[in-house]
């Protein structure tokens, strides 16, 4: 996605769009890192515990993204960076505010949880839960929506960098064995405070004074604003992870193991479509005066999206068994089937992902709410009938269903909106070009997944070209045409 943000028309190559590849550059390969590092972390740890006890850790993280939601209040998914980016001139009052009431409900979130986890849930599921729980402050002190904002995404990417080198190096010196299954969430409290620390830090060198201060008729406001997401988001978390709880419920601990590694591949991918979305939120929020524009830039996103999108959902689904075997070893073979069902969730997920930034640039938050709850109806509804009945290819033919379902009502509600949609006409080029992926993988069928992986990007790239979806000039980069 890094490539030069343009339409058919190489005139309407806008500066704004190569804000939005900068940025993107900067957030967007600081994410990838940063989830390449966590990705070796928990291989290396479903590799060390096993299913069952890898299970345990599923579950938990399953849970803690819920509670992390709710201390985040919406500013990191969107609201907070909107409104820094409109407000920058009032960051001195707005910011100790907001932080003071974050913080303070991350803390209450934290504690309830942790006391609740230890009194109902049992051993050694209700201890690992509330050693998590401590990561939950992290988020109420965090300061990468201000950042990300102020188009300042470099500063977020290194420290989260910094932040994931240090829990994995804390899980290779504590975690040797089943038996240290309660050390695991340590590295990540450990990780993601270190993150929050290094942010608070650059935050406070630019100038922001943060010390404590109580001030809710600033907090208030943007709290309620915030709310909004904050709820759709943790419906959106139902739809990544009821499978999770349902499998528990249904299938125990072991199928838990495995679907929960099959997904980690899916959600690396779900976390660089969601740093795009952050990069191409402060941009769209500064052009929505604009209509003309605004509809523009949105709909070459979601056209580009789908470029870098599609490739890897093809090929993925093709390679899925050598992926599981390379990264996750012969114990996960069960996994494979999950991952070669579960990564066309990607196509309607991450196209998703864009359609409520669009949908955040001009204020309706409403409209993600009410998209989100209707999804989470339905998926709820997919998860009880095909996970009690099919266990993991349920779980995972209902998790597509209801990214499909999610997207159908966002893309309706942009429509609603008049902020475009997905245009069709633009997607032709990249389906032809993964078409001739899929044949070449299928007639040469490669004995190694690097193999795979190389002619698969060789010929994906070629038909792209062939087709006129990429384009060269002299003295520039590559120039995509859809």
């Amino acid at each position: 996605m890094a490539t030069s943000l343009t339409t058919d028309n190489p005139v309407v190559v806008a500066p704004v769009a190569g804000r939005v590849a900068r940025a993107f550059v900067a957030l967007g390969s600081g994410e990838v890192t940063a989830r390449l590092i966590a990705f070796a972390g928990m291989l290396y740890v479903a590799r060390t515990l096993g299913p069952e006890r890898y299970g345990v850790i599923g579950f938990a993280l399953a849970v803690l993204l819920y509670l992390q939601r709710l201390a985040d209040a919406g500013f990191d998914l969107g609201v907070g960076v909107r409104e820094v980016a409109a407000h920058r001139d009032q960051l001195g009052s707005m910011v100790p505010a907001l932080l003071t009431v974050r913080a303070a409900i991350a803390i209450l979130i934290a504690c309830t949880a942790a006391a609740l986890s230890l009194i109902f849930l049992p051993s050694p599921d209700g201890k690992v839960l509330a050693l998590y729980c401590a990561a939950v402050i992290a988020v109420g002190i965090s300061t990468s929506w201000v950042h990300v904002g102020l188009e300042h995404a470099r500063r977020v990417a290194a420290a989260r960098v910094a932040g994931e080198c240090v829990a994995l190096g804390v899980l290779l010196v504590a975690v040797h064995g089943a038996a240290d299954v309660a050390r695991v969430p340590i590295a990540q409290v450990i990780g993601d405070g270190l993150t929050a620390v290094i942010l608070l830090v650059i935050l406070a060198r630019s100038g922001i004074v943060l010390l404590p201060r109580i001030d809710l008729r600033v907090a208030l406001p943007l709290l309620r604003q915030g709310w909004h997401l904050m709820a759709a988001s943790l419906f959106g978390l139902a739809l990544y992870n009821s499978d999770l709880l349902f499998l528990r419920f249904f299938r125990g601990s072991e199928s838990v193991g495995y679907y929960a590694a099959a997904y980690t591949v899916v959600a690396f991918c779900l976390n660089v479509g969601i740093a795009y979305g952050l990069s191409l939120l402060p941009v769209l929020s500064a052009c929505r005066a604009d209509a003309g524009e605004h509809r523009k830039l949105f709909e070459t996103a979601l056209a580009h999206v789908f470029v870098f999108l599609i490739p890897v959902v093809v090929g993925g689904a093709v390679v899925a068994p050598g992926i599981v075997a390379l990264v996750l070893g012969p114990t996960y073979v069960p996994a494979a089937a999950a991952l070669r069902l579960l990564i066309w969730s990607l196509v309607p997920g991450v196209l998703c992902n864009v359609a409520v930034v669009g949908l955040l640039s001009v204020g309706r938050e409403a409209d993600v709410l009410r998209a989100f709850a209707l999804t989470l109806v339905v998926v709820t509804v997919l998860d009880i009938v095909l996970i009690s009945r099919f266990g993991i290819p349920g779980a995972a033919v209902a998790t597509i269903l209801g990214e499909s379902v999610r997207l159908a009502l966002t893309m309706y509600a942009a429509k609603r909106a008049r902020i475009g949609g997905i245009v069709l006409a633009r997607l032709w080029r990249p389906v032809v070009a993964v078409s001739a992926m899929t044949a070449v993988l299928l007639v040469l069928e490669p004995k190694t997944l690097i193999t795979a992986l190389l002619w698969g990007a060789a010929s994906y790239a070629a038909a792209l070209v062939l087709t006129g979806a990429v384009r060269f000039r002299a003295g520039q980069i590559p120039v995509l045409a859809v």
